[in-house]
């Protein structure tokens, strides 16, 4: 059988036919590449109004950044179209990150909603705008918003127990986790992407997040923050906690894990103010400092309309408000 390339080799006089074959090719790869994300968010490349345009539609899931950067390497891209209600934080950022190499215009059309990590991706358009008739919702993200995660092999039942047995235990490490570890990753990373994508004078390339410089050196200054804090609950608060969860039950557990997660985030942004009154932090700080807050006050199980005006205001946006 010949291959794709011997195939497309023995048409090659013919114009019509190679026209043909190429668009195969590029189907073909395409379908071949994404054939295992079934329930991931639905990517097409559309002409509207003479322009190709990028439609992300669904929820934000692993593996997604990939096939969008496929399309924009792979197919002409004149502009991205968002609508989603978000998904999962981390894929959000690299989304935004190849939008950002590929030098994007990215919008939310009226009628159409962006949410959670949605307005991270959005965050990594060359161009962004919102149309009047859109909806920007931003809320706060939750690791453990379904429940306390389970060890691996582990059943429900096993993990009340390891929990009720001693909650004492459980607390310290969720504290620790939190606090030394989750909250200060996720501070320090979201800081340098957010304060990247809102440069005055954006620039399209691939910037580099987990592992730059800047993160490492803000990951750093902030685990003392978070070694603070860890003490401070441990000394004051763990004891009123491991009463209610002996009182109440793995609820409780499930609520107390949920606050502890928000209460390291608050303290980062503490640590990053403190930093930043401290002149440690690069330009554009304070306004990647206030989109993490607008983020992080917002209740994980309720979202916040961002108006046009707070949306240009804020950064979020770069060009005029439209009529």
């Amino acid at each position: 059988m010949l291959s794709i390339v011997e195939a497309y080799q023995t048409v090659h006089t013919n114009r019509s036919l190679c026209n043909n074959m190429l668009r195969f090719v590029i189907f073909l790869g395409l379908s071949l590449c994404f054939a295992n994300y079934g329930n991931a968010a639905n990517i097409s490349v559309e002409t509207k109004n003479g322009r190709q345009v990028l439609i992300y539609n669904g929820a934000v899931e692993s593996g997604d950044a990939k096939r969008v950067r496929y399309f924009l390497r792979n197919r002409r891209v004149d502009e991205v179209w968002l609508k989603s209600g978000g998904g999962v934080l981390m894929e959000g950022v690299q989304i935004g990150l190849y939008l950002r190499e590929a030098g994007t215009m990215v919008k939310v059309k009226s009628g159409d909603s962006c949410a959670s990590s949605c307005t991270v991706a959005f965050l990594g358009g060359l161009i962004r705008t919102i149309e009047r008739g859109a909806k920007y919702q931003v809320h706060a993200y939750s690791g453990v918003l379904y429940g306390i995660p389970r060890r691996r092999g582990e059943s429900q039942a096993q993990l009340e127990q390891r929990v009720l047995s001693n909650p004492q235990a459980y607390l310290q490490a969720v504290a620790k986790e939190q606090m030394r570890q989750k909250g200060v990753s996720w501070a320090s990373r979201l800081f340098v992407y957010y304060r990247l994508m809102i440069q005055p004078a954006p620039r399209a390339r691939l910037y580099s997040i987990s592992n730059s410089s800047e993160a490492n050196g803000i990951k750093r200054a902030l685990a003392r923050y978070g070694d603070r804090a860890l003490q401070l609950y441990l000394e004051k608060q763990m004891p009123v906690d491991v009463a209610r969860i002996q009182k109440e039950g793995i609820s409780a557990a499930h609520e107390i894990t949920m606050r502890l997660e928000r209460d390291a985030m608050q303290n980062m942004l503490v640590g990053l103010n403190a930093l930043n009154d401290q002149n440690m932090l690069k330009r554009r700080a304070p306004e990647a400092i206030r989109i993490l807050k607008i983020m992080f006050e917002s209740r994980i199980l309720a979202t916040s309309d961002l108006s046009l005006e707070t949306l240009s205001e804020y950064g979020f946006t770069n060009v005029p408000i439209p009529n």
